[in-house]
């Protein structure tokens, strides 16, 4: 078996199907299985997947275990030379399996390779990435990150100068498309499943890299990710989560005080934010309602950023 791609679903059908409908259809001279584990979906995705993807090897899980543990659920019974973690929200296009394999092939010193990422509207999705840091959080502070994109220093975080047009080494690669050599998560070992979902990525990445295998970005793999396309069904919380994975990075892998630093730049951040969609409120004469519901939702993080990571995560609430 060349590649085990692993999908991890939840009240996601329709994306779901459209997904595996892009593998399945694309012409590939690799020899793939596709493992999909559901995280206790309550809507008919386990039957329509069953239905109509019968050669998908299917987990179902009873509650919703999170994105890193039932990826792991995958790795575990996975028989691939590689591993292709796989959002549900994603189309395979233009023959990306082979190519990802190939080039894999061709760099033994690398562990985890990604691809390039693309919006609904096949622009570039940003991918690549900085692990965490007080520093990156310092940036969005005051805004430098969104107003000095491509900046080295301001976009440092999401690498904005980088056109995504290259091979380069990077830091980490979103979890969305992620291809890794079975023999480096034998030594590094599996996601921590600690991390419910957001920073897992970033954490495995860092872990890797500390290991001594390259992270390598690959342009010539190209996949659609629906994230911009389907975000309002993570709901407003989402930012909540988002900071919870962040904090919980740093946490793990900074000196204490940097992550008491992280926290309350991450109190100041929901609390800039919050004033803002306040003001939106009581100034702006449309979309009251829904700047309200989101100054309530910043303010909220706020308070929970002060208590820490496990104050801000949201396991029933987030769409993974």
């Amino acid at each position: 078996m060349d590649v085990s791609i692993i999908i991890v679903t939840w009240n996601t059908c329709q994306t779901t199907c459209e997904c595996l409908q892009s593998i399945v259809k694309q012409p590939s001279k690799i020899k793939y299985e596709i493992i999909l584990i559901d995280n206790g979906s309550t809507d008919d995705s386990v039957s329509v997947i069953r239905e109509k993807f019968p050669n998908v090897r299917l987990i179902e899980n009873p509650e919703n275990k999170g994105f890193a543990h039932a990826n792991n659920q995958g790795m575990k019974v996975a028989k691939g030379k590689y591993f292709l973690l796989l959002n549900s929200d994603t189309l395979i296009l233009d023959r990306a399996l082979d190519k990802m394999f190939v080039f894999a092939e061709r760099h033994p010193e690398a562990g985890v390779f990604g691809s390039k990422l693309l919006k609904f509207d096949k622009t570039i999705q940003p991918s690549c990435f900085l692990c965490p840091s007080f520093f990156n959080i310092l940036l969005s502070l005051f805004f430098l990150n969104s107003m000095f994109q491509k900046n080295k220093i301001c976009g440092r975080e999401r690498m904005g100068w980088f056109g995504g047009e290259r091979i380069i080494e990077i830091e980490a690669h979103s979890g969305a498309c992620l291809l890794v050599r079975k023999e480096a998560v034998d030594q590094v070992g599996m996601m921590d499943d600690r991390f419910f979902v957001y920073g897992e990525d970033a954490d495995w990445c860092w872990r890797f890299r500390k290991s001594g295998w390259k992270i390598l970005y690959n342009p010539a793999p190209e996949i659609i990710h629906l994230k911009e396309h389907t975000a309002s069904a993570a709901g407003p919380k989402m930012q909540h989560q988002l900071y919870s994975g962040m904090l919980q990075f740093i946490k793990k892998h900074k000196p204490f005080p940097v992550y008491i630093l992280s926290c309350m730049g991450s109190a100041v951040w929901f609390f800039e934010r919050g004033v803002i969609h306040l003001l939106r409120a009581l100034i702006l004469s449309e979309g009251r309602k829904e700047s309200r519901v989101m100054a309530g939702v910043f303010f909220d993080g706020f308070f929970r950023s002060f208590r820490g990571w496990q104050a801000l995560r949201y396991r029933q609430e987030t769409d993974v």
